[in-house]
């Protein structure tokens, strides 16, 4: 009896270890939890995939993602797909995003949103919105193209920024702006070719095909 007992324990501890290693990188777990009203899980040989839909989410690291359909595939289930109404919660970052279709990957922590998309960045009171958007949690650099819009609530008032394409360094404060730049600011109008923001002390830098109008 204690023979088996032992055995079913050790079978047990095993099952455990191998659902780490099948949630997990090879150097490190990286634990993914997600639910759905239908899920459908497809292995091919190496190929494992997860297909979730009603009220589907996943959690990973610090981010939570919501979603009407999502696909979780690759090696150790790295890569998620989700479309329809997508909600991205990331708790390291403190930003939200919403979007209509996603990629994510869960070992970067890098989301790239092909479609129309908002970003807010709750503790730099900054929101992005654009055609295509792509957010790196490891360094905190997010790129947004195609309408790029970027509003800042600053002490002199809200900053608006409408350019082709733009880099937010969320780690260095700092905002780049490439392409049909123009900020507006405290009345102010400022354009150029590329316009770089420092939004610790407001200081913009233009680039370009400098134009703008002040009032005193």
């Amino acid at each position: 009896m204690m023979m088996q007992s032992k055995i079913r324990i050790l079978g047990i501890c095993m099952v455990l270890v191998l659902a780490a290693v099948w949630l997990g990188a090879d150097d490190q777990i990286r634990p993914i939890t997600f639910s759905g009203t239908f899920s459908r899980a497809v292995t091919r040989g190496d190929d494992r995939s997860v297909f979730l839909s009603g009220n589907a989410w996943i959690e990973t690291g610090s981010a939570r993602i919501e979603a009407d359909e999502i696909t979780i595939s690759g090696e150790n289930y790295r890569f998620a797909v989700c479309s329809g109404s997508v909600f991205i919660l990331d708790t390291d970052q403190d930003i939200t995003l919403q979007t209509s279709l996603l990629e994510y990957d869960r070992f970067t922590s890098t989301a790239v949103s092909r479609g129309w998309t908002e970003m807010e960045d709750r503790s730099n009171a900054l929101i992005a919105r654009g055609g295509y958007l792509e957010n790196s949690g490891e360094t905190g650099i997010t790129l947004i193209q195609i309408a790029a819009r970027i509003l800042k609530d600053t002490d002199e008032g809200e900053m608006l920024c409408r350019t082709d394409s733009a880099r937010y360094d969320s780690k260095a404060q700092i905002l780049e702006l490439t392409g049909n730049s123009v900020v507006y600011w405290n009345q102010d109008v400022y354009r150029a070719s590329k316009i770089i923001i420092d939004l610790d002390t407001n200081e913009i830098t233009l680039e370009g095909n400098v134009t703008g109008t002040i009032y005193e």
